[in-house]
């Protein structure tokens, strides 16, 4: 049997995909800016915060004051939450939905860096360099994003040792990340770029690979540098093959195992 597509693409790790939306509190009075709301339910959202990663080492009094300092906000599917080039002094932290990060050129092209799931930070860059932020970023779906503003970053870093390995862990796992994006655009064909994004997109549901929402041919295209119509092309050719499986609902299942064609009566 010809081995799958996929059985060389290693999967982007993916340590939280619970949820950390919770319910607003009844008093919760806007913030200035809109739709900006303060967090409100301090051990609540310290428990929440806690299962994520970046802040999983931090004392419970670290948490309940980034808590207490720290807003959300709501972004709608296709709004821009952060812009190439600008300085926001922000951490932002995606509390639901999914995002993606892109740059252009000066004639408005635009080429996708990677994809951000529920749980994943940014900004953090540009607050350690005082640089404007590199690219930009936009939600692809509705998002609620947690931000956290310069001062209180900073507190975290000089009062928690391990708080600054989390962050170095980040930004060293973007480097990382760069130079693999580099060799996958300079070394694989576009097939190839096509199932490593799929991957990089997927996360395990009951031990599959799976994509949980539809597919945007056109995103795709932007992140593996192809037109809209090859990346078509591709994935219906992959489908037709048993690499991959689209539900009703427009989910996406990776078969890290070929399906066999179904044979004529």
């Amino acid at each position: 049997m010809k081995a799958s597509i996929f059985s060389h693409s290693q999967p982007q790790p993916v340590p939280w995909t619970g949820s950390l939306v919770l319910e607003a509190s009844p008093d919760q009075t806007p913030r200035a800016g809109a739709g900006i709301n303060p967090l409100h339910g301090d051990v609540m959202w310290a428990a929440a915060l806690r299962r994520l990663p970046l802040f999983s080492t931090l004392s419970e009094e670290r948490l309940r004051l980034i808590t207490r300092a720290a807003s959300m906000k709501t972004f709608d599917s296709q709004a821009v939450v952060v812009t190439q080039g600008t300085q926001t002094g922000v951490l932002y932290v995606l509390l639901s939905g999914r995002a993606v990060v892109y740059r252009t050129n000066e004639q408005g092209r635009e080429v996708i860096l990677r994809y951000l799931p529920q749980g994943a930070h940014f900004g953090e860059m540009s607050l350690v360099d005082g640089l404007p932020h590199s690219a930009s970023v936009r939600a692809s779906r509705r998002c609620e994003v947690l931000l956290l503003r310069e001062a209180d970053f900073a507190r975290c870093l000089s009062a928690e040792p391990m708080f600054c390995t989390e962050v170095m862990k980040a930004l060293s796992a973007q480097l990382h990340r760069a130079f693999g994006n580099v060799g996958v655009l300079a070394l694989m064909d576009a097939r190839g770029r096509v199932a490593q994004a799929l991957v990089e997109l997927s996360e395990e549901v009951a031990g599959q690979r799976c994509i949980r929402h539809r597919v945007s041919r056109s995103e795709m295209g932007k992140r593996v540098g192809a037109s809209r119509e090859m990346v078509s092309r591709l994935l219906a050719e992959m489908e037709c093959q048993g690499l991959i499986t689209t539900s009703p609902m427009g989910w996406t299942t990776l078969n890290m195992q070929p399906v066999p064609a179904p044979t004529p009566d």
